[in-house]
């Protein structure tokens, strides 16, 4: 089937122009990598076309992208690697732009093939080329209040979740329950990393339901209200914990229930992750027990202004504490599974609990006047040198064993908490 390349020409804009830009630049044609396509890419343009004995118009088109385009693999480095990592970025993924195919990069590629139908090889051939350049982007992401997002985009959260119970890793694994296997072999608590872990697990999830809808976001729960009457936003109240087939996240008391059945083992322990030890088996339940009331907790006013008054190097400390402090009464006040940090994450509920607590570091971040919390070197003041912040992440660095990050599929990333995808925060709204 003959393939349209979509036309860029003067005056276009966007991703594929960035792309035609780095690979130009590849191909020994300078040009600025600006994502604008004016006189000066069409000159580029021009003069390769001619020097590949193409037609001459300054066109980027069906002749033209096929010359363009060079096989990436694991290994390659320069233009075209840094092009296919901003249009994997422009879609699921958060890679460091670095030029250089490792690990990471190919799994975001053999996740991007997946999801599009193609041969899953990590190999950018002219087939994945083409699909990286046609496919739809997911634009940029904005977390939203669960509550006060349109009862659709609910719905699309939730099916997102209930289809990666049916996809699997390697090992078995499916995608959903990888989550608590992750969580069960680290238990980042109590120390200077415990936020910044959790926005990578949480980073990392949100990426995955982009893998089944690349338009869902990981919206957050306001913890400061009842789930079961949060307001909505105009007027009305939204029960996050509504059950049935079409329901939310299930009951708020006892078995969570549908629409999250298929996550638990229906309340029986033979054959279940409890009886088993296997976490390709569901757990025995998912239980609620949620308070009356909403939560007693700190307004978020209240817990930005911890390090009020402290030295830039206190104050890291001061805000992670406020926030983890109020993250472990939301954890109690819903109870059941989430109230144990051994089980929390068998239950997808957490996910929007974990939304709030980076909300909360984001938007500390991003406070008027204080840009250096978003400076690596600086965003950890005087625990910036503890061993927690400087180790590589796990089980992510493959040194637990968990797959795929360890043998036999090797797709270990190694990064700590000053990595620049940690530490620049995700969009929220509030």
């Amino acid at each position: 089937m003959a393939q349209n390349w979509p036309i860029q020409r003067i005056g276009s804009r966007g991703e594929n122009v960035r792309t035609i830009q780095y690979l130009l630049r590849h191909h020994g044609f300078p040009v600025g990598v600006d994502r604008i396509f004016g006189p000066r890419t069409q000159e580029a343009v021009r003069r390769f076309q001619r020097d590949r004995g193409l037609g001459v118009d300054g066109i980027v088109g069906n002749q033209t992208w096929p010359a363009l385009i060079v096989l990436v693999a694991s290994g390659s480095r320069g233009d075209p690697v840094r092009a296919v990592q901003r249009q994997l970025n422009a879609r699921t993924s958060s890679l460091a732009v670095d030029g250089r195919f490792g690990p990471q990069t190919a799994l975001a590629v053999r996740q991007f093939q997946q999801a599009n139908g193609l041969l899953v090889d990590g190999i950018v051939g002219r087939d994945t080329w083409f699909a990286l350049a046609t496919a739809p982007t997911a634009g940029p992401t904005i977390r939203r209040n669960i509550a006060k997002v349109s009862q659709a985009e609910r719905d699309k959260l939730r099916n997102a979740i209930l289809e990666l119970d049916r996809r699997t890793y390697p090992d078995g694994v499916s995608f959903w329950d990888k989550q608590d296997q992750i969580h069960q072999a680290t238990h980042v608590h109590g120390g200077p990393a415990f936020i910044p872990w959790h926005r990578e697990l949480v980073n990392r999830y949100e990426a995955l339901l982009k893998l089944i809808d690349p338009t869902v976001a990981l919206h957050y729960w306001d913890w400061q209200t009842d789930p079961r009457t949060s307001p909505d936003g105009a007027g009305g109240t939204v029960n996050l914990f509504s059950t049935g087939p079409n329901g939310f996240m299930g009951s708020a008391s006892g078995r969570a229930g549908p629409p999250l059945d298929g996550l638990d083992n229906g309340g029986s322990f033979p054959g279940s992750r409890d009886d088993t030890g296997n976490p390709a088996d569901p757990p025995r339940e998912i239980r609620r027990n949620v308070d009356q009331g909403a939560p007693q907790l700190d307004s978020d006013a209240a817990i930005m202004a911890a390090d009020d008054g402290l030295p830039e190097a206190e104050q890291w400390r001061a805000i992670r504490e406020a926030i983890e402090d109020a993250h472990n009464t939301a954890h109690g006040y819903i109870g059941g599974t989430i109230g144990s940090a051994h089980s929390s994450f068998e239950d997808p509920f957490v996910f929007l609990l974990h939304a709030n607590v980076d909300r909360l570091w984001a938007k500390w971040q991003r406070e008027p006047g204080q840009e250096w919390r978003l400076d690596p070197a600086r965003v950890y003041g005087d625990e910036g040198t503890d061993p927690r912040i400087l180790e590589n992440m796990q089980p992510w660095a493959g040194g637990t064993g968990t797959r795929p990050w360890a043998p036999p599929e090797n797709q270990q990333q190694s990064k700590n908490c000053k990595h620049p995808t940690i530490v620049e925060p995700p969009r929220y709204e509030d």
